[in-house]
C-alpha cells in the first residue's frame, strides 16, 4: 500500500486552482477588453452618426432655404408676369373704353344731354340714360350711334315726357358693344392702299 501525499496533491491542486482562475481571469479580461473596444467603437460610431446626421440637417436646412427663396422669386416673378399682362390688357380696356365713351359723348346732337353711361359688368352692354328737348334730337343720336363701329344692336328701351311744362324726354337705351374685329374692319378699310 502506498502512503497518501497529502501535501504533494495540495500544492497539486493549489496549481491546478491558480491555472484554472489564472485562464478564467484572462477569460473575463478579454471579454472585458472586447466589451471595452465595443463600447469604445460604438461610441465612436455614435459620435461619427451624429455628426453627419447635424451635417446632413445643415445641409438639409440650406438647400430647404434655397428652394424657399427659389419659390418665392418664382411667384415674384409670376405676380410680375401677372401684373404686366394685367397692365397691359387694362390698357387696352380703358383705351377701348375711352374711345367707345367718347364716341358715345360726341353722337350727341345738340339738344340731348346725357345723364349717365353704364357697362354691365360679365356683359358687353352700355346703357345710356339722359334728356332730350324732342324726339327729333333723340332719333338722330340714336341714328349717330347706330352708325358709330364701336356698338352694335342700339335700341331704345324707355322714353318719356320728363317735364309737362319744357316738353324734355327723357330716355334709356341700351347698345353691344362690338367686337374688337368688328370695330377695327371699317378702320382698315377706310385706309387708303399705297401703290
Amino acid at each position: 500500500m502506498q502512503s497518501w501525499d497529502f501535501a504533494g496533491a495540495k500544492i497539486t491542486e493549489r496549481k491546478f486552482c491558480r491555472q484554472y482562475l489564472g485562464r478564467q481571469l484572462r477569460a473575463i479580461g478579454f471579454l472585458i477588453l472586447v466589451v471595452v473596444l465595443v463600447a469604445a467603437g460604438s461610441s465612436a460610431a455614435k459620435s461619427r452618426f451624429r455628426q453627419r446626421t447635424s451635417e446632413a440637417q445643415s445641409v438639409l436646412l440650406q438647400e430647404r432655404r434655397r428652394c424657399a427663396m427659389a419659390r418665392a422669386d418664382i411667384v415674384a416673378a409670376e405676380n410680375a408676369k401677372l401684373q404686366i399682362e394685367w397692365q397691359r390688357g387694362l390698357g387696352d380696356v380703358t383705351g377701348r373704353s375711352l374711345g367707345l365713351l367718347s364716341q358715345i359723348c360726341s353722337a350727341a346732337p345738340e339738344g340731348v344731354w346725357l345723364n349717365r353711361v353704364q357697362s354691365s359688368d360679365g356683359k358687353p352692354v352700355i346703357s345710356v340714360e339722359g334728356l332730350a328737348q324732342s324726339y327729333g334730337s333723340l332719333s338722330l343720336f340714336l341714328g349717330r350711334l347706330r352708325a358709330s363701329t364701336g356698338v352694335t344692336e342700339v335700341r331704345l328701351t324707355d322714353a318719356r315726357t320728363a317735364n309737362e311744362e319744357t316738353k324734355q324726354i327723357s330716355f334709356s337705351a341700351e347698345m353691344q358693344v362690338a367686337s374688337v374685329e368688328a370695330s377695327e374692319a371699317p378702320k382698315a378699310a377706310a385706309v387708303p392702299a399705297h401703290p
